[in-house]
C-alpha cells in the first residue's frame, strides 16, 4: 500500500471498489464480444480463451497473474480501435477493450505496458458514458495504491483521476479537492522525474536500451489522454471555474516531457 489513500477521502461520494468496473460492463460484454476477444490470437487456443473469458465475465474471478490463456488474447484486445474493425459497432469495439484492459489492470501483473492500458481503458470508458465513468472512478481509486511510489504508473492514475473526477463534476462537489489533486500530480511529477533521472544517470552506462526504456516517458499514449483531458474540460456543462481549468490543462501538458 502507499500514501495515496487520502485520495478517496477527496472523492468520498466514489466508494473505492477493485471490482466496480467489470461489475458494470458484466452484463453489457455479451458472449458475441466474448468470441470476439477469444479469436484474437488468430483462433489459436480460442475454446480454452472463450471458457477463460466466460470466467472472468460470469464469476468475476481474475487471477493474481495471467497465464498466456487468456492474457495473450487480453493483450491483443487491449490495442483495437474502431478504426481496424469498421463492420464492428464502435460501442462493442469499446466494450471489448474496456472488459480487457480493466481485467489486465485488475490483476495486477504487468507486461510493462500498463500505462498505455490504462489510458486505452480511460479513452473507452469516457465514451461509454456516465455510469462506466463512475464505475472506472471507483477502480482507479482502489488501483492507485496497488502501484508502488515512483512508479510512473502512479503518477498517470492520479492523472486519470482527475480526468474523471472533472467529467463527473456537479455543483454541489467542492471544487477546492481537484485542484488538490492538481498539486498531488505536480508533486508525484516531480519525485518521478528525480527518480528516473537517477536511474537515467546510472544505467547510462550499463546499457543504452535500458537508458531508452526509462527515458520513454510514452508521449504517443500521453497525447491521446491528453485530448481526452481536453475534450472533457471543453464541456461547457462541466461546472468548473476557468482558473481550474486552466490549472488542470497545465498539469496535463507538463505530462510531456521538454526535448532533451
Amino acid at each position: 500500500m502507499n500514501e495515496f489513500n487520502q485520495i478517496a477521502c477527496l472523492l468520498p461520494q466514489y466508494a473505492v471498489s477493485s471490482q466496480a468496473l467489470l461489475e458494470w460492463l458484466q452484463p453489457r460484454v455479451d458472449d458475441e464480444i466474448l468470441m470476439q476477444i477469444a479469436d484474437m490470437d488468430s483462433g489459436m487456443d480460442y475454446g480454452q480463451n472463450y471458457e477463460a473469458l466466460m470466467v472472468i465475465r460470469d464469476q468475476l474471478v481474475v487471477p493474481a497473474r495471467f497465464d498466456p490463456i487468456p492474457g495473450e488474447v487480453l493483450e491483443l484486445m487491449r490495442w483495437c480501435v474502431p478504426e481496424s474493425d469498421p463492420d464492428t459497432p464502435e460501442m462493442r469495439i469499446h466494450l471489448a477493450r474496456a472488459f480487457s484492459c480493466a481485467a489486465l489492470l485488475r490483476a495486477c501483473n504487468t507486461d510493462g505496458l500498463n500505462i498505455k492500458t490504462l489510458i486505452l481503458l480511460t479513452v473507452s470508458v469516457l465514451y461509454l458514458g456516465r455510469e462506466a465513468s463512475v464505475s472506472a472512478l471507483r477502480f482507479f481509486l482502489w488501483r492507485v495504491n496497488q502501484v508502488p511510489l515512483f512508479d510512473r504508473e502512479a503518477l498517470y492514475i492520479l492523472v486519470v483521476i482527475l480526468i474523471l473526477a472533472v467529467r463527473l463534476f456537479e455543483p454541489c462537489q467542492d471544487e477546492a479537492n481537484l485542484m488538490v489533486l492538481v498539486g498531488l500530480i505536480e508533486s508525484e511529477r516531480a519525485r518521478v522525474e528525480t527518480e528516473l533521472s537517477t536511474n537515467r544517470v546510472a544505467c547510462n552506462v550499463l546499457s543504452d536500451r535500458h537508458y531508452t526504456y526509462l527515458d520513454d516517458w510514452d508521449n504517443e499514449y500521453t497525447q491521446q489522454l491528453q485530448g481526452a483531458a481536453n475534450i472533457v474540460l471543453s464541456d461547457p456543462a462541466i461546472p468548473i471555474a476557468d482558473g481550474t481549468s486552466t490549472a488542470i490543462r497545465t498539469a496535463m501538458e507538463s505530462l510531456t516531457p521538454n526535448p532533451r
